[in-house]
């Protein structure tokens, strides 16, 4: 015969596969442990162009998701487009909810702003899960020559 006996081999496999099974977990906790498997980025873009409606609010979209503000939406200034949004002032701009957040994702936020002449410009980017996490930024990413501002923020909720 071949010099083992039919008793071992399934045991030989069963320590095999033990030990295959053992390094893999292994291998994938470290690198979730040492962040080499990076977490998931989740992205949500629109324009103030086009208005839709949503639960009978006026509202703009960006793919399947609402995204509030559209009541601010203005002809005055625009940066692409012929249209932007006009903010009064302690107004919230574009507003969105991402549901079912797992807790490691990135969110890149970023939006155009400018300041009417003699205004400062005061907008900020803003990420809250209600009552847990609230994290907001100012951060000028970008600038052009007619004054327009691109802030931007990575926030990476708990």
């Amino acid at each position: 015969m071949n010099g083992m006996d039919s008793t071992t081999a399934p045991q030989i496999w069963r320590k095999l596969l033990r030990a295959l099974l053992f390094w893999a977990l292994l291998v994938g906790a470290s690198s979730w442990y040492f962040g080499l498997l990076g977490p998931a980025r989740t992205s949500v873009a629109t324009d103030a162009e086009t208005i839709g409606t949503h639960q009978r609010q006026a509202t703009f979209w960006s793919a399947d998701t609402p995204i509030s503000g559209a009541q601010w939406q203005s002809d005055a200034l625009a940066r692409s487009g012929a249209w932007s949004m006009a903010l009064p002032k302690q107004a919230f701009g574009f507003e969105f909810e991402i549901p079912n957040l797992r807790g490691d994702e990135q969110l890149e936020l970023s939006v155009w702003r400018k300041a009417l002449e003699g205004t400062s410009s005061e907008g900020m980017l803003v990420a809250e899960i209600q009552g847990k996490f609230w994290e907001g930024c100012k951060t000028v990413a970008e600038k052009d020559e007619q004054g327009w501002e691109r802030i931007a923020c990575t926030i990476t909720p708990p």
